[in-house]
């Protein structure tokens, strides 16, 4: 039988406010602990944490910035936060843009994870707030204990490495345990290797063998974005696209 799970989710949210009111409201019932983590100049996430009773890490991000310039943000971000884990036992980072189905937690509770793994799912791509608003009147994704519906937008890809080390969870979803891998950290700055930019969430996955890193199948989320033409990475030096909703 599988032992009780204590779940806290990290969110990075610097400037993505109108992606995070659209899935913090179904997120944050999902989790014992929720954490968003912003920066002390973003005062409409500050806000929105306000109103779901969400704890908002405040970082001031130009003094860390001038402490340590060559950082990522998001990382340095996530480290802060993960220093104040309430259990010290699953944590999971999840992007501001990504919506969990409701049946989220219990089939987590249910699935037997290994302590020592990092775990990802599967997204499904949502390019318009439009598209958006006529899923969430029938967001169907799980049915009656047997069917999971993947055919509502357009799959996201998976990052496989399937010539060398196979599934690598990427920085949307990362789920493990910190006193089972002993892994208390995330890496604040994007690695070189071999003339290639390593992610820093790819270079925290590699902190796990490769038969260590592991697919939940039972779940797949919702990826927001304002269009279909947004590049992975767009945000990553600060806000470029477009608002997300009706203004």
């Amino acid at each position: 039988m599988n032992k009780p799970k204590k779940i806290e989710a990290f969110t990075y949210c610097e400037n993505y406010s109108d992606f995070l009111s659209e899935t913090l409201p179904t997120n944050v019932h999902l989790f014992d602990n929720y954490t968003v983590i912003t920066s002390t100049d973003d005062k409409e996430t500050i806000k929105l944490c306000d109103i779901y009773k969400v704890k908002c890490l405040k970082i001031d991000k130009k003094k860390a910035l001038e402490e340590n310039p060559d950082i990522f943000f998001k990382g340095y971000c996530l480290n802060e936060a993960l220093k104040e884990s309430k259990y010290n036992d699953w944590v999971l980072s999840l992007d501001a843009d990504i919506w969990l189905p409701p049946r989220t937690r219990q089939l987590l509770d249910n699935k037997l994870l290994d302590e020592t793994n990092i775990y990802g799912i599967d997204r499904m791509m949502c390019n318009s707030y439009e598209d958006w608003m006529k899923f969430k009147k029938t967001p169907k994704i799980h049915e009656g204990w047997i069917f999971m519906f993947l055919d509502a937008f357009p799959m996201g890809v998976r990052n496989v490495a399937y010539q060398s080390e196979g599934f690598i969870p990427i920085g949307f979803f990362q789920l493990w345990n910190i006193m089972g891998s002993g892994i208390k950290d995330y890496p604040i700055k994007h690695c070189k290797k071999d003339n290639y930019t390593v992610r820093s969430d790819t270079f925290h996955t590699k902190k796990w063998k490769p038969h260590q890193r592991n697919f939940i199948p039972e779940i797949a989320g919702v990826h927001l974005a304002s269009s279909s033409g947004e590049k992975m990475g767009a945000n990553w030096n600060g806000r470029k696209t477009p608002y997300f909703g009706l203004k």
